[in-house]
C-alpha cells in the first residue's frame, strides 16, 4: 500500500476508532464476529450425544462419527428429536475422550470447518472435531450471564431486516462462525421442538428406449433425473447474529442447553447469505 493510500485511509480508521470509544458506537463496526482458527472456513460448537464411531483409512486414518445434535436423553428426545450429523477427527486424544463418554451423556464438540477443496482433509465430514467437553455448567455460571444477565439486546446492530418481525422459542443446538470474503458471520441453529416437513431435491435413475440410427435398434438409455420429495426433519431454524457478544451469548446458551426466546426479523433481499433471519434480542429462561 502506498503512502498516499495510507493517508486516505487514516481519517476513516480514526473515525471508526473514535466511534468505538464513544457511547454511540455501532456494533457492526466495533463488535464484529471474531475470526476463528487460521486456515479454516469456519468453526463452531455442537451440543448433543455421540452415535456410532468407526476408524477408516490406511495411510491417513480418521475417526468418523455420527453425532445426535440436540439430543436430550432425559426427555427421550420426544420434545427435541435430534439432528444427525457426520463429524470426524484425526486427533487420537479427541477420539479417546469420545470413546470414554457414556452414550447417554450430552457433550459439547468444538470443531473447525476446512475449506471445501482442502486436499489434506480426507474425511467424509465437514466438521473436524478439535475438543470434547461435558455439559456440566448452568447458564448462570457463564461469562455471558455475568455480563448481560438473562437478556441480550442487539436491536441496534444495523443488520436486521425491514419486514416480518417475529419470535421463536427453543434451544440452540449449534452455533457456527463462518465466512471469508465479507468477514465472519455467526449463525445459531434454534431447535423449536418437534419436527417439520421440507421439500428436497433428490435424484433417481430412469430408463427409456431411444432409437439408434447407427444400429437400427431401440436401445435402453438410463439417465439420472431430479425429483422433489417431502421429508420429515427436526424443527430447526438458522438465524444470524452480527456481534461477537451476541454470538458468545448464543454459544453459552447452547453449551448449557438453556431454553431461549429470540426476536428476529427477515431481510428483504439476501444475496450471499442463505439465512435470511437475523436475531435482534435473546431472552434466556430463568430457573428462578
Amino acid at each position: 500500500m502506498s503512502v498516499s493510500q495510507r493517508s486516505r485511509l487514516l481519517p476513516i480508521t480514526i473515525a471508526i476508532t473514535a466511534a468505538c470509544l464513544s457511547l454511540t458506537a455501532l456494533p457492526a463496526l466495533c463488535d464484529s464476529i471474531a475470526p476463528g482458527p487460521s486456515g479454516y472456513w469456519g468453526s463452531g460448537v455442537l451440543v448433543g450425544q455421540k452415535g456410532d464411531i468407526v476408524t477408516r483409512g490406511l495411510f491417513f486414518p480418521t475417526k468418523e462419527m455420527t453425532f445426535l445434535v440436540g439430543s436430550e436423553p432425559q426427555s427421550g428426545n420426544k420434545g427435541y428429536p435430534p439432528e444427525t450429523l457426520n463429524v470426524s477427527t484425526y486427533n487420537q486424544s479427541v477420539y479417546d475422550q469420545l470413546q470414554a463418554v457414556p452414550a447417554e451423556q450430552p457433550v459439547v464438540l468444538r470443531y473447525v470447518h476446512p475449506f471445501p477443496l482442502n486436499p489434506f482433509h480426507l474425511t467424509e465430514s465437514k466438521y473436524f472435531v478439535t475438543d470434547v467437553n461435558a455439559v456440566n455448567q448452568t447458564f448462570e455460571q457463564t461469562p455471558s450471564y455475568q455480563q448481560h444477565g438473562y437478556a441480550f439486546d442487539a436491536s441496534d446492530a444495523g443488520h436486521h431486516g425491514s419486514y416480518e418481525a417475529g419470535q421463536k422459542s427453543g434451544k440452540f443446538i449449534h452455533v457456527s462462525r463462518w465466512g471469508l470474503v465479507f468477514g465472519k458471520t455467526c449463525t445459531a441453529y434454534l431447535h423449536e421442538g418437534g419436527t417439520k416437513q421440507v421439500t428436497v431435491t433428490k435424484y433417481r435413475d430412469e430408463s427409456s428406449y431411444m432409437y439408434n440410427p447407427e444400429t437400427g435398434l431401440n436401445e435402453r438409455v438410463t439417465e439420472r433425473r431430479p425429483y422433489e420429495d417431502t421429508i420429515t426433519v427436526p424443527n430447526v431454524s438458522a438465524l444470524n447474529i452480527y456481534s461477537e457478544a451476541g454470538c458468545r451469548f448464543a454459544e453459552d446458551l447452547a453449551l448449557t442447553m438453556t431454553p431461549v426466546t429470540v426476536k428476529h426479523s427477515r431481510k428483504i433481499i439476501e444475496i450471499w447469505n442463505g439465512h435470511a433471519l437475523t436475531i435482534h434480542s435473546m431472552q434466556a429462561k430463568s430457573k428462578h
